[in-house]
């Protein structure tokens, strides 16, 4: 008889979320360009850096410093008429070397 309220509580809960859900529009996702294009973790763990979408063709690389609760940070930036950033990998803890393409 105790599990009885447990599951009521359970199933109440997940229909709450089903109901939250919006359904997925297939025809502009399938168009959609991912909000992450590349991503990259420093030699020693403690930084991470990730090339975002941004409005058009433009794309924007932000590093996050992992030792601390910190914002993402704008490290660079394309337009992407007609450069884009395409790929960023950390040669050293501090630096990172990107491939910037057309």
């Amino acid at each position: 008889m105790t599990k009885a309220p447990f599951l009521m509580l359970l199933l109440a809960s997940t229909l709450s979320v089903a109901e939250d859900t919006k359904p997925v529009d297939a025809a502009a996702a399938f168009g959609a360009r991912p909000s992450i294009l590349d991503i990259a973790l420093s030699p020693d763990g403690s930084s991470l850096a990730y090339v975002g979408a941004a409005p058009g063709p433009a794309s924007v690389l932000y590093t996050i410093d992992l030792t601390k609760s910190s914002e993402p940070k704008i490290a660079l930036y394309s337009d992407g008429k007609p450069e884009s950033i395409e790929k960023c990998r950390w040669i050293s803890n501090q630096r990172l070397a990107c491939r910037i393409g057309q």
